[in-house]
């Protein structure tokens, strides 16, 4: 386990002197102050050489005093050795103030990332010349002191020193140096949030409040979540060096969460998986980032992606018209399938998983989703599995533990696939036909069960739950197998399943068969027995489903 912090002073002395350092030293100590001002108004701190209004290094203002930060304005001259001479001469370069404002309401402010052993003396003693209203310089040790103030820096610049806290990144480095430069054509703001906008506001207000722990809904894996929280905070133009931006990582790695959980500096951590906060305080001062299980309540629910707009995107990048509509419906289903598609490299952002299927894994697919504390999803599962449940619990286990990106979720007692769409997309053409009919034996078992709450008076179906009348079967089970009928439906053209027939056509004809006995129950039990999954059934089958309602509406009842 990588100790924290993972560079120290000798990391910092040794990197001062690598070629283009001085262009990397401005956005550290940017990245700094946004990450430890008190009340940040206003921050200009251009990097390379690039200077502030004035001619200046950087130009800083802040409400509120801290360690490091002046309160008021500041002045930033900066430099990556040089000691007292370089600092002298950038001072006595130095007799006006920015903008129009006097020096004495100004702090001068030089950083020398040396060992400059007069950097207390020199600061003291222009402070008594009154030129300016304080002076202060800051040495090796000073920024190696403030570094351990700032955990989101830290991270930031042991990654660029080629020692990153395993499972520690700066979502704005992963966001430009992974995300954006893993596709041939750049997956940007504007693709992640198509159809999205609203809900990024809504994270992004959330986010201001300060609230501990915000979920987001959706079905959304590790990486997804990443890039829709960094494309939020780009669209609000706070991903960066902001007093946001700056303190916000994504965290992989149990010891990584253990480390940053004791800074006293607040940061955001974006988690890749909720049971790393299992273990978290819950006094600490930090704001909680993850994905809700499917199905789980959420603080903001993330839509899919809209077609159109990516369509858009590969059309306006010279793709042809066909496989631009034909990637904008598969970024609709799934932005990591659309990634891999248009990656450079699509073999490591392919689970190892998709290689090595067998006929749990496909019969779990087709599940997609259980409660294990049922008794009659237990029996389901089993004669679908081929397996006794306890047996399949192990092996369910197996996968919710996958070394690379687990196949499942869990979480008290409901088992789900994860990212089904994308689960779909990667496997869904290996389904056997011995697999579309153990799935068609579960559909019409399940789903085809009424509602016993139907047989109770209207006044009485709110006491159903405490007077024990409910389905044998679980909802968890029911939408589960509903969402797959859906995915069959419109991702299955490529499959093959008995006779030769294709997965979207065998999801119709399961459809069909489903409602028409709908249709033959003249009491109409079965069709509001359904309400809970209709919507996705219209999804699978919409013809059928407008065909066999027609026909349900027209028989004669009486």
């Amino acid at each position: 386990m990588t100790a924290w912090p993972p560079i120290d002073r000798d990391d910092l002395r040794k990197a001062r002197g690598d070629a283009g350092f001085d262009t990397v030293l401005p956005l550290l100590i940017r990245r700094l102050i946004a990450e430890t001002a008190s009340g940040l108004e206003s921050l200009d701190m251009p990097g390379g050489s690039g200077t502030a209004v004035g001619g200046f290094d950087g130009l800083v203002t802040a409400s509120g005093p801290s360690a490091f930060v002046p309160e008021g304005t500041s002045v930033w001259e900066l430099s990556v050795g040089g000691g007292n001479s370089k600092a002298e001469d950038d001072y006595e370069k130095r007799i006006k103030g920015p903008k129009g404002l006097a020096t004495q309401d100004v702090t001068y402010v030089e950083v020398v990332l040396d060992t400059w052993r007069d950097a207390r003396t020199w600061s003291a003693r222009h402070t008594e010349d009154g030129r300016w209203r304080e002076v202060r310089g800051y040495n090796l040790d000073g920024i190696d002191l403030w570094l351990e103030q700032a955990p989101a820096t830290t991270a930031w610049l042991a990654d660029r020193l080629g020692k990153a806290q395993p499972g520690v990144r700066s979502l704005e480095s992963w966001w430009t140096d992974i995300w954006l430069r893993s596709t041939r054509i750049p997956l940007d703001r504007v693709v992640v949030l198509a159809g999205r906008e609203k809900a990024a506001a809504d994270f992004s207000a959330l986010l201001s409040t300060g609230r501990s722990v915000i979920t987001l809904g959706g079905d959304l894996r590790p990486d997804e979540v990443c890039a829709f929280v960094a494309a939020a905070l780009e669209q609000e133009g706070i991903l960066g060096a902001t007093q946001v931006g700056a303190r916000v990582l994504f965290v992989s790695d149990k010891h990584g969460i253990e480390q940053l959980v004791t800074q006293r500096q607040p940061l955001i951590l974006v988690l890749a998986d909720p049971a790393l906060a299992r273990d978290i305080p819950q006094q600490q001062p930090h704001q909680l980032v993850w994905a809700a299980m499917p199905g789980a309540p959420c603080n903001v629910k993330v839509p899919r992606l809209h077609s159109q707009v990516i369509e858009s995107l590969l059309l306006s990048n010279g793709m042809p018209s066909e496989r631009a509509a034909r990637l904008g419906a598969l970024g609709r289903r799934s932005l990591l399938a659309l990634r891999r598609a248009l990656a450079h490299h699509p073999e490591p952002l392919t689970p190892e998983r998709a290689s090595t299927l067998d006929v749990v894994r496909r019969r779990l697919l087709l599940l997609n989703s259980w409660n294990g504390d049922n008794r009659e999803d237990r029996r389901v599962v089993g004669q679908c599995s081929g397996l006794e449940y306890e047996g399949l619990q192990e092996r369910a286990r197996e996968l919710a533990a996958g070394s690379d990106i687990p196949f499942l979720g869990h979480q008290e007692g409901i088992w789900h696939v994860l990212a089904a769409e994308d689960a779909w997309a990667l496997l869904g053409t290996s389904l056997t036909s011995d697999d579309l009919q153990f799935f068609r034996t579960a559909v019409l078992e399940v789903l085809t069960e009424t509602d016993p709450t139907l047989d109770l008076d209207r006044g009485e179906r709110w006491k159903a739950g405490v007077m024990g009348v409910r389905r044998s079967f679980s909802h968890t089970l029911r939408a589960g197998l509903a969402q797959s009928l859906a995915l069959l439906g419109t991702l299955g053209a490529d499959l093959r399943g008995p006779e030769g027939v294709t997965g979207d056509r065998w999801a119709r004809l399961l459809v069909r068969d489903l409602l028409k006995q709908a249709n033959a129950d003249d009491t109409y039990s079965l069709w509001r027995s359904l309400g809970d999954v209709l919507t996705l059934l219209a999804e699978a089958a919409p013809e059928e489903f407008i065909e066999t309602l027609g026909e349900g509406l027209s028989l004669d009842r009486s």
